[in-house]
């Protein structure tokens, strides 16, 4: 007996079909004959068993986006594969309505528009062979609204700024108390004050120079201590600057300068000459001693005092009529930075000559004889070559 599901050819005697899940079940007594016209034979008699597939359903995977712009354009397609070898046809629940679904491929696409803005939830897409089914994991869809495009705005802004003078008062208090008013004033969000021009840069100028002159004195008095080889010599010599600087500040004062960076430099410039002019008296009175053999005492004090002091007056003449220019020329355009220098320099080198003709001799005569013995003691030939 011919299987429902088979198709015999009577030519070749070649029995062929599909069965389908339907026909699950044994075919038995199946004979095939053949003939010539004259005589018949037959095959034995046979079964055929279709067996049920195995219980495998379709495999769908992927990640679908779960956001989505309006106006831009969304595409999702799983992929999907049939153990058994079955076509797949693709469904969906839960489909928005702004989208496109295709059942042969299982895309889901579509371009959502501003109105179409929400969440789509438990959209589900399933694989099916015919006979079993497989399930994508529940996702959703969220549909956002794009941010506002900004306006571009083409402007011209004029604005002149305020000018106005002090009235006198030290530009450090006024710059103070506009820094408290400024802390003191809430801003917009995105907007920030400073204060530049001049005292910025004076501020920043004094910042560096706190912390260069301190080296620049210890440079000093490492030299000082290299020549001398005594702690007290090169700190008696050193004590001239605290006279140069009293006198630059008393000139600026008394003109009514402000300690600008300027004048910050010509603290430099003068205590180079006051150092120098301590240096030229404490020499003298070491080779006095050394080299023309005088004793330590007043006498060699007085007469190097005395020899040095038309060189020092020299040196502090010559350089004030060098300053004199910008001492008188304040007005002057272009002078702005170089009257502070000058008057700085000017206040100390008469401070540091007129009191230093004091100081040095009464210093040296106090701590600076038990010193130099000292020295000589510990190694008199190396003193009588250095000095």
């Amino acid at each position: 007996m011919e299987p429902s599901w088979a198709v015999f050819d009577t030519t070749t005697g070649r029995v062929a079909g599909t069965p389908l899940p339907s026909n699950v079940g044994t075919f038995s007594n199946i004979v095939i004959s053949g003939s010539d016209g004259t005589a018949t034979t037959h095959l034995a008699p046979f079964a055929i068993t279709v067996l049920p597939l195995p219980n495998n359903p379709p495999r769908i995977s992927g990640t679908p986006a779960t956001t989505v712009v309006a106006g831009h354009a969304y595409s999702f397609q799983p992929s999907a594969t049939d153990p058994n070898g079955l076509a797949i046809k693709f469904g969906i629940t839960g489909k928005p309505a702004w989208a496109v679904f295709d059942s042969n491929t299982g895309r889901l696409w579509g371009t959502p528009a501003a109105a179409d803005a929400g969440t789509y939830a438990n959209i589900v897409i399933t694989a099916h062979d015919g006979y079993m089914k497989g399930v994508l994991p529940a996702f959703s869809i969220v549909v956002q609204i794009p941010p506002p495009v900004p306006t571009t705005v083409s402007a011209t802004l004029s604005w002149v700024p305020p000018v106005e003078n002090t009235d006198g008062s030290d530009m450090s208090a006024i710059v103070a108390r506009m820094r408290d008013i400024v802390a003191a004033t809430p801003l917009p969000v995105g907007y920030r004050t400073s204060l530049e021009g001049s005292f910025r840069e004076g501020e920043q100028g004094r910042l560096m120079m706190a912390l260069l002159t301190p080296i620049s004195i210890l440079l000093i008095y490492l030299v000082l201590n290299q020549r001398f080889r005594s702690v007290i010599l090169s700190l008696i010599i050193m004590g001239n600057i605290p006279l140069a600087l009293v006198g630059s500040v008393a000139a600026l004062w008394l003109t009514g300068q402000d300690l600008d960076l300027s004048a910050m430099i010509g603290f430099i410039a003068v205590t180079g000459i006051a150092v120098r002019n301590s240096l030229l008296k404490v020499s003298h009175f070491i080779n006095l001693h050394l080299h023309e053999k005088m004793p330590l005492d007043r006498r060699l004090i007085l007469r190097g005092s005395g020899e040095r002091l038309t060189p020092v007056l020299m040196t502090a003449l010559a350089a004030g009529l060098g300053l004199a220019p910008l001492l008188i020329s304040s007005d002057v355009a272009g002078t702005e930075i170089l009257h502070p220098v000058a008057v700085s320099i000017f206040g100390g080198l008469i401070s540091s000559t007129l009191l230093d003709t004091f100081t040095t001799p009464v210093l040296f005569e106090r701590f600076g004889r038990r010193a130099l013995s000292h020295v000589i003691e510990g190694d008199a030939a190396l003193a009588y070559e250095t000095f």
